[in-house]
């Protein structure tokens, strides 16, 4: 299987992988606590991810890989900050009774997490792939986003990892 083959079937494969999800998390979960703990996953998966990422750059084209992991970075911030500012769509946990914690109620789309997840997404890594997947779930049972935000921030991330 060709590169181009291997990275237009990986996406489809995580699209279906969170198609396939979305009974199961049709809603966030039921309380503050788990709610919280999958926040909290969402944000160790992309760490680790990221920093897989860092690793396998850096291994594979020295600090000119590691530059283009920051450029990557960059751009999906840059972006997904704009992008969050113009639109102002609302958190599904702005209507909770906690409220949405330190994050801004109203920078929902799309998922920050999710980009930076898919960014990282190495074509043959089944581990990237994984990681960028736990931390869409986490994002939407914690109820920081709904699946559009995720699916869209994956989307861009996936983008911006072409820069490799």
């Amino acid at each position: 299987m060709t590169r181009e083959a291997s990275f237009a079937t990986l996406p489809m494969l995580l699209l279906l992988l969170l198609v396939s999800a979305v009974p199961l998390a049709a809603q966030i979960l039921p309380n503050e606590a788990s709610r919280r703990t999958a926040d909290v996953g969402s944000w160790v998966s992309v760490s680790v991810d990221v920093a897989l990422d860092t690793k396998a750059s850096k291994d594979a084209d020295g600090w000119r890989g590691v530059g283009k992991e920051g450029a990557r970075l960059g751009i999906v911030y840059t972006a997904g900050f704009a992008i969050k500012k113009l639109v102002g769509k609302e958190r599904p946990c702005a209507t909770l009774s906690e409220g949405c914690g330190i994050d801004n109620p109203h920078f929902s789309f799309w998922s920050l997490h999710a980009s930076v997840a898919c960014s990282a997404v190495r074509v043959k890594d089944k581990a990237s792939w994984i990681l960028a997947a736990v931390t869409m779930a986490g994002r939407v049972l914690a109820g920081k986003h709904d699946w559009i935000d995720v699916g869209a921030g994956c989307g861009a991330g996936l983008l911006a990892g072409l820069i490799r």
